[in-house]
């Protein structure tokens, strides 16, 4: 009996607690440790207090991302936003690489405007399974068809990765216009922080290019456009206002930027990296530019959006009061309300 009582605790501690005392600390180190200032949240709408006050700040996010992209990865599906099919597909990427896309189709019947949509994190972290509630609600308010595209990280995969990703499936959906049910107006390349800068390059590239793959908006959600540096807050003082207590941070910028470029500050002054950069900004497609009032990247959009509309792109800039980075996937009503104005803005 008691070698049976032995066996049974060595099968207790190795398959139940020693598994969940793994993921007990796995899922301790991503959440970090929230910043939460008083007097930072009285400035907050509600779904933006609950955000800062349960979300870890980004500051130490050089020793936390390994454990985020495994909590990615368990970010759990909202099913109860019905779509009519969910497609998960892998594509040839550049370099004999594969790249996973997710396919959301509406459940009207076609023909769709079609959206490729990149998500936030960073350039280090985030994935498709971390925009597909947010992918299931463009897909419920607009009636777009959405592609959502698992692109390379840094750092394992820096500069130009990412962006070699993003228009690898930019082209991929030109060339599939059939099943996609395309309705051949022009696809919308969007996204958030990292993805915005994604969707903003690759529209630069495919005018440069004079790619095929015609792009009739670009949706910019708190877009990265330019590579922090610490004289940056110069010329966006939104670094310096709005350094700690609202998640995202200077410190953690400076980190995940690092990584992206693999510490290669000559890149920072590249288009590709910094799209504010580019010397000619013309005859690229309509932008719909969105800030977030206590956002350390809210100048960089709105200088990018004075920088469109100096080379006559048609630009509609709005500014989300309120609320933080982040709103398109953590706060809902920020959200909705921005669905809203893509509603408005797309034709």
């Amino acid at each position: 009996m008691n070698k049976f009582l032995k066996w049974l605790f060595v099968a207790f501690v190795t398959l139940i607690l020693l598994p969940f005392t793994i993921l007990f600390f796995i899922f301790r180190k991503a959440k970090g440790v929230p910043v939460a200032h008083p007097e930072n949240l009285e400035n907050l709408d509600e779904d933006a207090k609950e955000y800062v006050k349960s979300k870890g700040s980004t500051t130490d996010i050089g020793t936390r991302y390994k454990y985020l992209r495994i909590t990615d990865k368990l970010t759990p599906v909202r099913p109860s936003v019905h779509v009519g099919l969910v497609e998960d597909k892998k594509i040839n990427g550049p370099k004999g690489t594969q790249l996973p896309i997710r396919i959301y189709t509406p459940i009207a019947d076609g023909p769709y405007k079609v959206m490729l949509y990149f998500h936030d994190g960073g350039f280090i972290n985030g994935s498709i399974q971390t925009t597909d509630a947010l992918a299931r609600d463009i897909v419920e308010e607009t009636g777009f068809k959405v592609i959502t595209v698992d692109y390379r990280l840094a750092p394992d995969s820096p500069f130009p990765a990412a962006i070699e990703d993003a228009y690898t499936a930019l082209e991929w959906a030109h060339s599939h216009p059939a099943s996609l049910g395309y309705d051949g107006t022009g696809f919308i390349v969007a996204g958030e922080g990292a993805g915005a800068n994604l969707a903003a390059v690759i529209s630069i590239m495919a005018r440069d290019k004079k790619s095929p793959a015609t792009i009739s908006e670009q949706l910019l959600f708190s877009p990265i456009t330019d590579i922090f540096s610490r004289d940056a807050s110069v010329l966006y003082p939104s670094f310096d206002t709005f350094d700690e207590g609202f998640v995202l941070t200077k410190d953690g910028l400076d980190k995940m930027f690092s990584l992206y470029i693999a510490d290669n500050y000559n890149l920072k002054y590249n288009p590709l990296v910094a799209p504010i950069r580019t010397k000619d900004l013309s005859n690229l497609p309509p932008a719909l530019i969105i800030s977030a009032q206590f956002d350390p990247l809210r100048d960089q959009s709105r200088k990018y959006a004075e920088a469109l509309k100096k080379a006559d792109v048609t630009v509609d800039y709005h500014e989300i009061e309120r609320v933080t980075h982040g709103y398109m996937e953590h706060l809902p009503r920020a959200a909705s309300h921005v669905l809203q104005l893509v509603n408005k803005f797309v034709k």
